[in-house]
């Protein structure tokens, strides 16, 4: 599963939202998101925009 789901419902900062809740929730740490206005991205980008910051939080997670 290369492109998540969430990604083509809801978009790419509700998925990135989504994926820091689920980790801080998962690892019981607290994660603050500011995505700020992102700009409109194509379907490429939005999945590695979500590839690279959840690879970024997991070794947050597994390293903190």
């Amino acid at each position: 599963m290369l492109r998540p789901q969430i990604l083509d419902d809801l978009g790419l900062e509700p998925a990135l939202r989504w994926l820091a809740r689920s980790l801080a929730d998962a690892a019981g740490v607290a994660i603050e998101l500011d995505a700020g206005a992102l700009p409109p991205l194509d379907a490429e980008r939005q999945t590695l925009l979500f590839r690279v910051a959840q690879e970024g939080l997991s070794n947050v997670v597994r390293h903190s």
